[in-house]
């Protein structure tokens, strides 16, 4: 482990004297290699947009021409995140995207991987799913074993050479759980006649027999397969034409948005039951936007003022005293202790901890909430988050700019210290995020509103940020119950699995990310074992895919 951690170090100063070389060489970093440095830091966004303005001109001029319609640079507002990267392209974008990756790993698995390290030279990571992933599916930590690099899993290994891993996955499973709920039986068929099913798609929606074409045009055969692999991957996530076509474009296979827009539109010719499924959950999840009228605002308001200032006060007592405080005790170390009743206190704060965070409420005092279902019947939960929609109709209501609201904002930017634009200067969605990175000034611009304007214009604008919070929600309430139910599926291939390795001894499980598992054993139990992890996994999955 420690032999890779050094080879990956090197590999990144390589890749820093690779961007040094791209950008106008740089000088010598150390006295100890004879690596170079490029004169600007790869780790800055700022400094990065402005080395790709100057050394990939074409490319990020391309891109955003792609990409908004008017050839420019790069400005302040824009991300350089790794799919903006990997958009633009080009040898300094992959050279970033390799720093960064280099990066990422020695920093979350550097010398910090050794804190983990038992004696007897096993890591022991904890892995959670009721405070997991949302959907169901185990999430690790101390450390993340989840998510280790593939440089360095041959470096995990048993000990003791007589004992070996076993290792399987389930294959397609969120496509094949897709087709069952969704009840296609053109996908469904594919996957029972055990064809490549993006083969199957791809021959179905450009009719064409694969194996005439994978003959005569292996080409055009990858070409079609790559397409329809983004589409049976990207429709239950809610994949929209202009995130299609630059998926297929970064493979390789360059689609404008007007050929992704037909080619979605012919893949849900193809497979109607999927199609219909997912309008079906679209259906629903604007349905439950339009309710969001019953959110009861000054109660959701009250819930706000202040919690995060409560949840700090809790949280320091905690690390104080080793224990959470009682209201009574929270009112004593309170700021507002002087300055408000005591008894109004204590009863505002004794409602607030009834709540785990700050969300938007009904008039009951119920969240506003709705939620999904598995197969199994395991709810996920969706709530309201005030946080960010506080910052959604704080950006909504500059952008309106209705009567009045150029004195709040100047009278806001000056009590606190922000730039919200004025006549003739706008900023940008992206600096606002940062002009209220502070989230408590969220709330307080919305009351700012509320006391210039009246709490009527300041509750219509929290409306509207609600019913866009709910529909910004669609991808993850589509995509739900597909991954909550593949998760199901490996919770029942855990317990069985467990029972299985009973016969074993010293058989454990040793890992599992997603719909994987990995188990140790003795070698000579290796071959009966594939056999007790492959039923244990189809079972399940037959359980719940029958078909």
């Amino acid at each position: 482990m420690a032999a890779e951690l050094k080879r990956i170090a090197t590999k990144q100063r390589d890749v820093v004297g690779r961007l040094a070389t791209l950008t106008g060489g740089g000088q010598e970093g150390t006295l100890f290699d004879d690596a170079i440095e490029p004169s600007w830091n790869p780790g800055s966004d700022q400094q990065v947009k402005q080395a790709l303005n100057q050394w990939a001109s074409e490319q990020v001029r391309a891109y955003t021409q792609t990409r908004y319609g008017i050839a420019r640079d790069l400005d302040a507002t824009d991300s350089v995140s790794r799919p903006v990267l990997r958009d633009i392209g080009g040898e300094l974008c992959h050279a970033l995207l390799d720093f960064r990756g280099l990066t990422k790993i020695l920093s979350t698995y550097g010398e910090s991987i050794h804190e983990h390290l038992h004696d007897d030279g096993r890591l022991r990571p904890q892995y959670l799913q009721v405070v997991g992933t949302s959907t169901g599916r185990l999430a690790s930590r101390n450390p993340n074993a989840q998510n280790f690099t593939p440089m360095m899993k041959p470096y995990f290994r048993p000990a003791d050479p007589s004992r070996v891993f076993v290792h399987a996955d389930l294959s397609q499973a969120e496509l094949r759980f897709l087709a069952e709920v969704a009840n296609d039986e053109p996908l469904r068929a594919a996957f029972a006649r055990g064809d490549d099913v993006h083969v199957s798609t791809a021959a179905s929606m450009f009719g064409f027999d694969p194996v005439v074409l994978a003959a005569d045009d292996p080409a055009r055969y990858k070409h079609l397969r790559q397409i329809a692999k983004a589409l049976n991957f990207g429709i239950a996530y809610g994949t929209g034409a202009a995130a299609l076509g630059r998926s297929l474009t970064n493979e390789g296979a360059p689609t404008t948005k007007e050929e992704a827009t037909e080619l979605l539109a012919q893949y849900r010719r193809t497979y109607p039951g999927t199609a219909a499924w997912a309008e079906q959950r679209i259906a629903e999840i604007q349905q439950i936007a339009n309710e969001t009228v019953e959110i009861d605002w000054p109660l959701t308001l009250r819930l706000a003022r202040g919690f995060n200032d409560l949840t700090a006060l809790r949280r320091s007592f905690r690390r104080s005293q080793n224990r959470w405080p009682s209201a009574a005790e929270i009112v004593a170390i309170h700021p507002d202790r002087h300055e408000r009743d005591a008894d109004e206190l204590l009863a505002t704060i004794e409602w607030q901890l009834g709540y785990s965070a700050p969300v938007a409420l009904l008039a009951d005092g119920d969240p506003f909430t709705f939620s999904t279902r598995t197969v199994a019947g395991r709810r996920q939960q969706f709530n309201l988050h005030l946080d960010r929609l506080f910052l959604n109709a704080a950006i909504d209501a500059i952008r309106t700019d209705p009567p009045g609201m150029h004195n709040v904002k100047a009278g806001f930017a000056h009590d606190h210290g922000v730039d919200l634009g004025g006549p003739g200067r706008d900023v940008s969605d992206k600096e606002l995020d940062r002009e209220f990175e502070d989230r408590s000034l969220r709330q307080r611009f919305i009351d700012a509103i509320g006391r210039e304007l009246g709490d009527e214009v300041a509750h219509r604008f929290l409306q509207r940020a609600a019913k866009d919070r709910v529909s910004a929600m669609v991808n993850a309430w589509r995509n739900a119950p597909i991954q909550g139910g593949v998760a199901d599926i490996m919770l029942v291939a855990y317990a069985d699995l467990q029972q299985r390795l009973q016969h074993y001894p010293g058989a454990v499980p040793v890992q599992t990310v997603h719909d994987s598992v990995v188990v140790e054993c003795n070698e000579a139990d290796a071959v009966a074992l594939v056999d007790e992890v492959r039923e244990a996994l189809e079972s399940a999955s037959l359980r719940f895919c029958p078909t």
